[in-house]
């Protein structure tokens, strides 16, 4: 996950989407499509090499998103899709995104994370 100008997004690799219940394909006639699975939804915990504080630079995802039946692309979107290290990134308020992907979200303060459940 990634913060961007104070919004969380969701990276869309294998391991992150499969826990969220969704699975991320590429097709060159479609780009991006995003597609509801049923997986086993659990903690993702991971490490990385970033340094907390620390700015790096993210790119805005020029590429088409299909979500279900929706084709996006970076005109159509008000939080814009990102793209860091060849990984594409999507905002959790991204409302369509998450309707479409069946997910909602909360944030535990208490934990200090967000906590996602599938809604269909």
């Amino acid at each position: 996950f990634i913060n961007y100008l104070g919004y969380t997004y969701i990276p869309l690799t294998y391991r992150c989407t499969r826990k969220l219940g969704f699975a991320c394909d590429w097709t060159k006639e479609k780009g991006l499509v995003l597609r509801n699975v049923k997986e086993d939804a659990g903690s993702i915990e991971g490490k990385n090499d970033m340094v907390s504080g620390k700015m790096y630079k993210a790119s805005i995802y020029k590429g088409a998103l299909t979500i279900g039946n929706e084709t996006y692309f970076a005109e159509d979107v008000y939080y814009p899709i990102l793209s860091y290290r060849d990984v594409v990134y999507i905002p959790v308020l991204w409302k369509q995104g998450m309707e479409g992907l069946g997910l909602k979200y909360s944030y535990d303060g208490e934990a200090k994370s967000l906590v996602f459940e599938k809604i269909n």
